[in-house]
């Protein structure tokens, strides 16, 4: 069984994930802010089209990722990633700003020497952690998700890429690519999400929306 830290780098390194939660920063944008449960069956859709069960403990988990401030080449920005207000577990509200993470995920290997410790069958061990309250997540044998897990041995690390810390999360910076494709200028930008503007010569700028617009497009070329 992969534990629940190491499950959310796998995650995070996986391009289907990736694109899930890019995909649609650019189709909210600036809506995220609505209650949790408008965006409940969009992480189920999700789930599902990128092949992961959607159990409630993993839907809360991508919609804290969809909603959340942080940056998906920096594992120590993860502990961003919160609950959002209005999330639900079966009429239980869960905690909102409480860090979340992904459940941990299961094989069939685990099955079995669950099976053989607890004197379960296997069977009834698939169908516990095959229902969408279950706090553990089975995944078939070939899942691409296994793949990355095999390559990520011993205790995971924080290793965060080369560089500096960015001041911005990676969220505002696909708002701003996305504003800026749709033909809003950086000052208008900037104005939005309330980013600097400065005026040198009589002119207004926007560096920052600039900069924001170049690291965001560099999402928006990740395919989808």
């Amino acid at each position: 069984m992969w534990q629940s830290q190491m499950v959310e780098l796998a995650l995070f390194r996986w391009h289907r994930w990736r694109n899930s939660i890019v995909k649609n920063w650019v189709e909210w944008k600036d809506e995220l802010d609505k209650p949790t449960n408008t965006l409940k069956p969009v992480a189920s859709r999700e789930l599902k089209r990128i092949g992961l069960p959607a159990l409630s403990i993993l839907e809360i988990y991508w919609i804290s990722c969809l909603v959340s401030n942080y940056n998906l080449d920096y594992p120590i920005t993860y502990e961003k990633i919160v609950v959002p207000v209005g999330s639900m577990i079966k009429r239980y509200e869960v905690i909102p700003g409480i860090r979340v993470y992904p459940p941990p995920v299961v094989s069939g290997k685990d099955l079995k020497y669950e099976s053989r410790q607890f004197g379960f069958s296997t069977d009834e061990l698939q169908s516990l952690y095959s229902d969408s309250s279950s706090y553990k997540m089975l995944l078939q044998a070939n899942h691409e998700l296994f793949d990355i897990l095999k390559r990520m041995r011993g205790r995971p690390g924080l290793r965060n890429k080369r560089g500096p810390l960015p001041k911005y999360p990676d969220r505002l910076a696909v708002q701003c690519a996305t504003y800026r494709d749709e033909g809003m200028g950086y000052v208008e930008i900037a104005e939005k999400l309330h980013l600097p503007i400065k005026r040198p010569n009589f002119s207004r700028q926007s560096d920052v929306a600039v900069y924001l617009v170049h690291r965001g497009r560099n999402f928006l070329k990740e395919p989808f």
